[in-house]
């Protein structure tokens, strides 16, 4: 995997997991409701994190894991800021 591509799947992680918390806790605070984007959004999310351990070990799949791992983590994102938009 290139240094470009990692560098994007961190950044995309921390950015996840920090609206993950985010989200969690003001939706349950704030508004009083649990949003079923936000459950799917853990679910990805812990797939993508399923693929990250997978990668280090299963070198001859590392190119489908990879782009598992982008799939899940960029549609976590998506659901994780159109929960941002509604709760702000």
């Amino acid at each position: 995997m290139k240094t470009r591509t990692k560098y994007i799947f961190v950044i995309i992680g921390i950015i996840d997991s920090v609206l993950i918390y985010y989200n969690h806790n003001n939706a349950l605070a704030e508004t009083s409701f649990d949003p079923p984007e936000l459950k799917y959004s853990k679910w990805l999310f812990g797939i993508g994190i399923l693929c990250v351990g997978l990668y280090f070990l299963n070198e001859r799949w590392r190119n489908i894991l990879a782009k598992m791992m982008l799939g899940a983590f960029g549609i976590c994102l998506a659901l994780n800021l159109y929960l941002f938009i509604q709760i702000i």
